[in-house]
């Protein structure tokens, strides 16, 4: 299953603490979570891999390789978040197997391929 997701990759924001509770912030996932409801829910019960490719705005640069913030984990960490939220996955520990790359291109946008392991 390959999916584009038109929305710029942003991090898993880490929990707060508010009103003697700890809570996680889920505001920037709305972009995210958005884009992955225009596919059906799948619910991968087989151990799945997962390739990550996560494009930022170049803006001028002659790089390919982004090589700054956001932190590729952090990134990763939202995006398997909202795989559960939508129900494209049923549990993010059944990903056995991952590669993941921060580049540059001409606009903002990310492109899930996730296929069954084994």
């Amino acid at each position: 299953m390959i999916m584009p997701l038109f929305t710029k990759p942003e991090p898993l924001k880490r929990p707060r603490l508010g009103q003697g509770r700890v809570y996680q912030p889920v505001d920037n996932l709305f972009g995210i979570l958005t884009e992955m409801e225009r596919f059906p829910p799948r619910y991968w019960k087989h151990p799945v891999i997962i390739d990550y490719f996560f494009m930022f705005n170049r803006k001028k640069k002659k790089e390919t390789l982004h090589a700054k913030k956001p932190d590729l984990d952090n990134v990763i960490k939202a995006v398997n978040d909202c795989l559960t939220k939508v129900g494209i996955i049923y549990d993010d520990n059944q990903i056995v197997g991952m590669h993941a790359y921060k580049m540059y291109d001409v606009e903002d946008y990310m492109v899930l391929r996730i296929y069954e392991a084994g």
